[in-house]
């Protein structure tokens, strides 16, 4: 295993991150995300053309007037309890996995929501940890936890991001990349798409995250020499019994495509090369 570490250390150690920007340098050079990466292939949503459309739908089941603005800041506001939710079930399954104690900071919560008389997080959270708990004791023994929080990049695409949780599967013999979601919704399928050329992907949870989780796959094993085998989403949802895992779909001859034109972005190849 230590070799493991030391390639990765390698592959890996330029790279500085700060997490709480979710920036990442090499030399001061500042990366693309991943995640920024595989956006840029998504049409953005239109806020300014739906919230017009959300609030008249919502005034006539509400029998009264909602604004535009005020479909906005509840957008808004979604938005940020699940960034501040989704921040929270990291950190505990991050120490769950080294087997440490995280508590829970009502201070940060308070800080984050100053005009709430309630904590609009916790009882979501304490849910969802339960979730985490019943999948730490599915995974005993089959599941080994190697590192958490692994930065993954590439000075070449100049890309990077970070993978929840690398483990070994003690059955199938093979390193495997988890990454866990604690969305409100995971869409399997929309009737929207990504823009060219990747038309033929789902414009939903499930494709994005595989596309991004396919990438961190392809950029390990070209950085370090070392395999991965199959990767998961696991998403924790206050609103289920238990966790849904997920195998991520191939999206491997995608992902060569998107690596190939960020690199003619990027000035290393020819228009007509081909990786």
């Amino acid at each position: 295993m230590h070799e493991f570490f030391e390639r990765v250390d390698n592959a890996f150690g330029m790279i500085k991150a700060d997490t709480k920007w979710n920036t990442f340098t090499i030399n001061a050079v500042k990366l693309l995300g991943v995640n920024k990466l595989v956006e840029s292939y998504i049409p953005p949503f239109d806020s300014d053309a739906q919230a017009p459309i959300t609030a008249q739908k919502m005034s006539a089941e509400q029998g009264k007037t909602v604004t535009a603005e005020e479909v906005k800041a509840m957008w808004k506001r979604k938005a940020k309890i699940s960034t501040e939710l989704g921040v929270r079930v990291h950190s505990y399954i991050e120490a769950a996995m080294a087997n440490k104690f995280y508590r829970y900071d009502d201070a940060s919560i308070k800080e984050a929501f100053p005009n709430d008389t309630e904590d609009p997080i916790r009882e979501r959270y304490n849910r969802i940890i339960l979730q985490v708990d019943q999948f730490r004791e599915s995974i005993r023994g089959k599941l080994i936890p190697v590192v958490s929080e692994q930065v993954i990049g590439s000075p070449k695409y100049m890309v990077c991001g970070i993978v929840d949780q690398i483990f070994w599967n003690k059955k199938a013999n093979e390193f495997q990349i988890w990454d866990w979601k604690s969305n409100e919704k995971f869409n399997l399928d929309s009737n929207f798409k990504f823009n060219p050329p990747f038309g033929h992907l789902a414009n939903c949870e499930y494709h994005k995250y595989s596309m991004q989780l396919c990438m961190y796959k392809h950029l390990f094993t070209e950085a370090t020499g070392i395999p991965i085998g199959k990767c998961y989403l696991c998403w924790f949802s206050s609103e289920a019994p238990t966790q849904q895992m997920f195998p991520v779909q191939d999206f491997s001859n995608e992902v060569t495509q998107m690596l190939a034109m960020r690199a003619q972005q990027l000035g290393l190849v020819d228009q007509g090369s081909v990786f």
